[in-house]
Order: structure tokens, then sequence, then C-alpha cells
């Protein structure tokens, strides 16, 4: 016989009160908040003097003029002090399963969120400061206006948040994490005292270029000596206007003694210095930015970037943001056969940095043109024959170099016939037509496009030479644009419009037919309906080119 089940009991007139449970600061489903290592206390400081030196300056300069430069003095070192570290102590940072946000700022506050599966680009950053203190600056792409920065993470800890944003997103550090990176960065940093960001590859990494001292042959020929000069020049002009304009007074009295004793020593001092000072300041400032570079592959499908001695930088991006690449080919640098890269792709953090798209720096073209197509995975890219745009485009060329220079000229020598001036100065505007006669033909020769696996190739320029390579996938649209003088010539430019890089890859002066086809063939769908109202009887099988 089976047994009753059992009655449920009787409901409560007065049901007992739920047992209270301990308040907790975060749930247990809930990712914690992580502060960023307190070593940023030393460096935030001194951030803050830097981005607010020239009101210090003025109140220094107006506490020596009260006499009260002591008082003054202090006020300038605790300021900075107390803002670096308000600043430290109101920055919050987390990554949960599928956000990355970082929380700041006193008055107002300020929470600033990105999906881990937006993430493009993870750049690692240390200034020679970060790197005493053992520390780095992790900035993350996503493709937004506004930057990610994590300012003042370990470096261990660093390197693991890049590789758990681009190669495993679904690992989120949690702060015992957090701190066992820390101490093993600390310890490692004062093991060696001289570790680098990102200077190690992983096994899964493998290495496409390296940086080698005898690339230094081609710092003089790059133009970061002149801007560093003139950088140096306009600084030393302002800061010793007083002193510069003594020194050049004193020198100005002399100079007749000076020059009536060895003025031919005086003029090759002079050739010397204007010589080896740019091209020592460019070998100075090309080591600093690319010594150490270092290009690798990983298996997870990204592209990572290290250089820099005094500042590391480590630039990672996923292969499939990649677009495309530039091969640049500077006049000066063309004689000794060099050459650099830059790299096409969506969501580099810092695009309007001089070397923040730098695929590979000044080096042997040989080494440039191999690396560029093992990054594509396309051969003939970079050094193949390319298809003229005919003759049309040859005369424009040339038309467009010599018809100013030489309206210029006649100009120049008609101004100096009419004040009377020496015939040698009446000669001397023809130097400017002899000028354009090696750029016209330098402009002509370089004029060419093709289309590759794929990837559309054009060349074009002078000032540098440049040879664009883009993944027609990567093309978000066609512009066809013709000057009253084009369109006589029956030419147009073509750009392939593509989120990366300047915006769009430009064929100058194409046959308008052959513009239309690239465009078909690129994006037949997109481009059909306007080629067929442009000329009806353009077509496009598989094989054009």
């Amino acid at each position: 016989m089976a047994e009753p089940s059992p009655r449920p009991p009787a409901p409560a007139s007065h049901p007992e009160p739920p047992t209270a449970t301990p308040r907790t600061a975060n749930p247990p489903h809930e990712t914690p908040w992580l502060r960023l290592s307190r070593r940023m206390l030393l460096v935030q400081p001194i951030k803050e003097i830097v981005s607010s030196l020239p009101a210090f300056a003025g109140i220094l300069v107006a506490g020596f003029a009260s006499g009260r430069w002591s008082w003054w003095a202090t006020f300038l070192i605790v300021v900075p002090v107390v803002l670096g570290t308000v600043r430290w102590a109101v920055t919050f940072y987390r990554v949960t399963p599928d956000q990355l946000q970082l929380r700041g700022g006193l008055v107002q506050r300020n929470v600033l969120t990105a999906r881990l599966d937006r993430v493009r680009t993870v750049d690692v950053t240390a200034s020679p400061l970060h790197r005493l203190l053992g520390i780095a600056s992790v900035q993350v792409g996503t493709g937004a206006a506004k930057p990610f920065v994590l300012d003042g993470l370990p470096r261990a800890q660093a390197e693991a948040l890049r590789e758990s944003l681009l190669h495993a997103r679904h690992v989120a550090p949690d702060a015992a994490a957090d701190a066992a990176a820390d101490d093993a960065a600390r310890a490692a940093s004062d093991a060696t005292g001289t570790a680098e960001t990102g200077r190690a590859a992983g096994p899964q990494e493998a290495e496409l270029a390296r940086f080698r001292w005898s690339w230094l042959r081609f710092a003089p020929f790059t133009m970061s000596g002149l801007v560093a000069v003139a950088a140096v020049f306009g600084f030393v002009l302002q800061a010793f206007d007083q002193l510069l304009w003594t020194f050049a007074t004193q020198a100005y009295e002399n100079v007749g003694e000076l020059v009536s004793f060895s003025w031919w020593v005086l003029a090759a001092v002079g050739a010397l210095a204007l010589l080896a000072v740019p091209a020592l300041l460019s070998t100075i400032v090309y080591a600093a930015t690319f010594g150490g570079y270092r290009l690798t592959r990983h298996a997870g499908g990204t592209l990572r970037i290290v250089r820099g001695l005094l500042t590391t930088r480590s630039t990672t991006v996923e292969e499939k943001r990649v677009r495309g690449a530039v091969l640049l080919d500077p006049a000066a640098m063309r004689p000794v056969r060099g050459s650099r890269a830059l790299l096409l792709t969506t969501g580099l953090p810092g695009e309007s940095s001089a070397s923040a798209d730098v695929l590979v720096p000044a080096a042997p073209r040989a080494l440039v043109a191999a690396t560029l197509e093992r990054v594509l995975g396309v051969a003939g890219v970079a050094d193949g024959p390319l298809r003229p745009h005919g003759p049309a485009a040859t005369r424009r060329c040339w038309t467009r170099a010599l018809a100013p220079a030489a309206v210029l000229a006649a100009g120049l020598a008609g101004l100096a016939w009419w004040w009377g001036l020496p015939a040698l100065l009446v000669a001397a505007p023809a130097l400017l037509v002899l000028a354009a006669v090696p750029v016209a033909a330098g402009r002509a020769a370089s004029l060419g496009h093709d289309v590759v696996d794929g990837h559309l190739v054009s060349r074009s320029g002078v000032f540098p030479r440049r040879r664009s390579v883009l993944d027609l996938s990567g093309t978000i649209g066609w512009s066809f644009t013709s000057t009253p003088w084009q369109r006589r010539a029956g030419l147009v430019t073509a750009s392939a419009l593509t989120a990366a890089g300047s915006g769009s890859v430009v064929v100058l002066d194409v046959p308008e037919s052959v513009a239309l086809r690239l465009a078909l063939r690129a994006d037949a769908d997109l481009c059909a309906p306007f080629v067929a109202e442009r000329t009806p009887a353009v077509a496009a099988p598989p094989s054009v080119r």
C-alpha cells in the first residue's frame, strides 16, 4: 500500500523576515574595478609639469619678479604632485567578458566603454621613465575618435592584456592575476633593469623583418635631420635670443679679420656644417625611433611592429584590418637604393603620427619590397611591371612641369631686364626650366597601374614616388575627377575609396575607358549602373586589367 504524500505545511500568518546577507563591494558576478600601478605616482607629476609648462613658466617668472621665488617654487612642486595623485586615485579600469571599461574624473565622472569584439589594434608604449619603473601605456584602437588609453600598467600585465584582447578575448584578467603579473614584472625589472616592452617573440610568432645597424646609411637621406635642425634652431632662437644677438654682433665685428685671414677655411667649414649637422641629426633620430625594429606575424592572425631605443612601442594589428600597403621611394634615397613602406589599415591609432603606420623604415629597397609582399601574401605587387597610361598622360606630365616653370622664368627675366640687372641674373631664371625637365621625365616614367591577384597597384609621383597596393575587396566606392585639360586629353583621375590610410588610392591620368573597367572589376554591383550610363559599350570580362 502506497504511503500518503506529506501534507504541505500551512502558511504562517506572520512569516519570518529573511536572513540578512552581508553587502559586498562587488557582487560575485561582477568584475571588480582595478587601479593602475602605484608607480604612476612618480610619472604623473612629471606629465602634469610638461603639459602645464607655459603656465608654470609664467608663474615662476612672476615669483622671481615679486621676490618670493621660494614660495612659488614650492607651489610648482606641490601642485603637480597633488594633481597626479588625484588623477591616479580616481582612475579605474576593468575587463569584463565582453567589454573594456575605463572610469575616471573627480568632479565629473566619466566611463569609457569599448566592446572587445571591436578591438582592432593594441599599442604598447614605454617611455624611458616608464621603462625605468617597469610600466607601460596601452592604447586600444576600436575605430572610435577617442582612443582607449591605460597609462600605467605593469609591463608583464600590459603584454598579457594585449595578448588577451587580440588572441584570447574570452579570457578576462582578475585581481589575483593582475597582482601576480605586477609582482612578476617588478621582479623581472629588478633582476634585469633593462627589459624592453615587447622585445621577445612568442613561439607562435614568425619573424618577417628585423632592424640592422647597416640601415643607418639611409638615415642621412631622410628629411628627419632637416626637421630636427629646424626644431633645434627655433628652440634656441626663442630661448636664447639675447645671447644669440650678442654672439652675432661680436662675430660681425670680427668677420672682416676672419675672412681676410682664411675665407676659404670658413667657407669649407660652413659647407661641411650644412651637410654634416643634418646628416648626424638624421642618424640620431632614425636610431632612436626605429632601433630594435622587429616585424612579426602571430598565428592568431595579427601583425606586430616593435620599434624604438629610448621610447619603445609595440603595435599589434589584426591582419583582417589590413587593406594594403604603400611603397615609398624618396628622391634622395633612390640613388642609394633605399625605400620604406607604410601600412594601410583601418583602426590604427595615431595615424597622423609620422611613424604610426610605418611597416618598414628606411632600408634596402629589395628587403622592403620582399617584406611588403610577404605581409600582403601577393607576389609581384612591389616590383612587377605596370601598365603605362599612354602618350596623352605622358604629354600632360611634361606640360604640368614645364609650363609653370617657363611662365615664372619669363616673368623673372622680364623684371630683371626692366630693372637693368646684370645679364647673368637675366639668364638665371632659365635654370627653372632646366630643373623642371627631370621632374617631368620622372613623373612620366612613374605613371602606371595594374591589378594583381585582386589587388590594385598604382604608381605615381617623384617626391616621393609612391607605389600603392590596395586589396580591391576593401574598397567602399570609386571617385572619378577630371579637369578641363584632362577632359580634352580623354583622361581622368580614378580614386579607389577605402577606410584605411588617407582614404583613397589614386590612379592618376588614366584613360577614361580603362578607369571605368577598373571600377567595374573591383565592384560590379556598385559601379555597373554608372559605367552603363557613361559608356554603354564598355564590357568587363574577368581578364580585363
